[in-house]
């Protein structure tokens, strides 16, 4: 006699399970804030991320951009802000770079336009 609700798992279902289980823990300890410059703009800074184990970082100043644009990688613990990491993206051109700092952290980046122009086009990307 079989029991009413007697379920027989396929190993296939049981592995594609397990798979999505591992994709959204990943996700969920997966953090990055974005910032945008614009005309108008000499400085802006990303909201802050959080992470134990360094951060990364990456932007694009556009074509349509006057003047080469800074990202800044900063952290702070809690006591004010550092600078961790300083790139210079020429007009239509990109940056990355990463951190391995270690500790309870926050991170964020600041794009800052060259010369405190106010005619920089860009986008500033954190994460962990």
């Amino acid at each position: 006699m079989r029991a009413l609700f007697s379920v027989r798992v396929r190993p296939v279902a049981l592995l594609l399970t397990f798979i999505f289980v591992i994709a959204l823990t990943v996700t969920v300890f997966a953090a990055s804030a974005t910032v945008y410059i614009s005309t108008g703009q000499t400085s802006v800074r990303s909201s802050a991320i959080t992470s134990n184990y360094g951060a990364s970082y990456d932007g694009y100043n556009y074509s349509s951009s006057g003047h080469p644009l800074y990202i800044d990688l900063q952290y702070s613990d809690g006591t004010g802000w550092q600078t961790e990491r300083t790139s210079l993206m020429a007009i239509g051109s990109g940056a990355y770079g990463s951190s391995s700092r270690s500790g309870a952290l926050l991170w964020r980046v600041q794009l800052n336009c060259m010369y405190w122009y106010s005619d920089c086009i860009g986008r500033g990307t954190v994460s962990n």
